[in-house]
């Protein structure tokens, strides 16, 4: 009896530790995005990583209320993709003059602090 209490409680606890998780590695992915040195090229227009990070901060906060982020991954679809007005997808560009859909350049930060 005492060892299926103990398993209960810790299998109501698990969605606690997985969401304090999430929470922590988007918060490494905004601090990346951050700290990226990029350009971000949001709807035609140019931001600093500095308001990138802000910008995706908000939609992070916005989507997480509404109960639609439970994993890194579904901040990077929901949050990290493309805008919400004119659909199109997000972009990075980088000072060597390379571009990428921020989308892949969060899921390729993603995969290396999962190796870490």
């Amino acid at each position: 009896m005492k060892k299926r209490l103990t398993l209960l409680l810790f299998s109501l606890c698990l969605p606690l530790f997985a969401e304090e998780d999430t929470a922590k590695v988007v918060a490494a992915l905004i601090e990346q995005t951050k700290n990226s040195g990029a350009t971000f090229i949001r709807n035609g227009k140019t931001h600093t990583a500095e308001e990138a990070a802000e910008h995706l901060q908000k939609k992070y906060d916005h989507f997480l209320k509404k109960g639609k982020i439970k994993s890194p991954e579904d901040f990077i679809k929901m949050a990290g993709t493309k805008s919400l007005m004119s659909g199109k997808y997000y972009m990075l560009k980088f000072p060597d003059g390379s571009e990428i859909k921020s989308a892949d350049w969060l899921t390729e930060q993603l995969k290396l602090l999962r190796t870490q």
